[in-house]
């Protein structure tokens, strides 16, 4: 019968191997059996731990031998890892190319995870959603840091009540911050605030725009405006807050 050549994935497995250098004892276990023990037996296995299948670490000593020779001496990366009791040792990947069925890709231990991307806050989404309402208005009245910081300030108590009217109880009753009370237009409250002093302005809105950090990301890179937003943000508000977008009546090229 001729061998069969082709795989079989059922019967096939990676191996992955860790390397250490230490004397250690030769005992005799309660079968009769001999065993290594030690501290160098105990690291090897926690060095290869640090390896995904085929890969090869090697502890410190064995890399220090190595690594002298012009043979190895470009074929390490070192890696800090965690291991029993807190303890922190170097480990170090043998990653040389011309060995088939070497992997030399980074050890799963040591890729560190992309940290997730913050929810926006209700607030922010309201304030997302005001922006992108009154983009037009805004790009027409953006010429000067006095309007750039009276806009922020305007969106800013647009979204805030927004925000208390969408969180409040049947019974209570909704404040406005919005100066006028909610009862001007957009253009009308902007001028209201174009009125009052700039340096008070100017205060107020670095306030707001602190508080607003977390959605620059989301927002088009300038260094004055605080309100035009980008398609990652637009993306964001409508995945994020799809009953917002459908209050706002936003259509789909926003």
């Amino acid at each position: 019968m001729t061998p069969d050549s082709s795989e079989d994935e059922m019967r096939s497995f990676d191996v992955r191997i860790g390397i250490n250098e230490n004397v250690d004892n030769l005992v005799i276990d309660i079968n009769g059996n001999k065993n290594v023990a030690g501290a160098g037996i105990n690291n090897a296995q926690r060095i290869m731990s640090t390896a995904d299948g085929r890969q090869l670490m090697a502890g410190q000593t064995v890399y220090e031998i190595l690594s002298q020779r012009e043979k190895y001496m470009n074929s390490f990366r070192e890696y800090s890892a965690k291991i029993k009791h807190d303890l922190i040792i170097s480990v170090y990947q043998y990653a040389d190319k011309s060995h088939p069925g070497l992997s030399d890709s980074l050890p799963s231990m040591f890729i560190k995870p992309k940290p997730l991307e913050r929810r926006l806050s209700k607030l922010e989404a309201y304030y997302l959603a005001h922006s992108l309402k009154n983009r037009e208005f805004l790009i027409q009245h953006c010429d000067n840091p006095t309007q750039s910081n009276a806009l922020t300030i305007l969106i800013w108590f647009l979204a805030k009540d927004s925000f208390q009217l969408a969180e409040k109880k049947e019974h209570q009753k909704a404040l406005r911050s919005i100066i006028g009370g909610g009862k001007l237009s957009f253009e009308e409250a902007f001028k209201q605030y174009m009125s009052i002093n700039f340096w008070l302005i100017w205060e107020i809105a670095k306030l707001m725009k602190t508080q607003l950090s977390d959605i620059r990301p989301f927002l088009e890179s300038s260094v004055d405006s605080f309100y035009f937003v980008n398609d990652k943000g637009k993306q964001k508000l409508k995945t994020e807050y799809p009953d917002i977008w459908k209050e706002f009546e936003f259509e789909e090229g926003t």
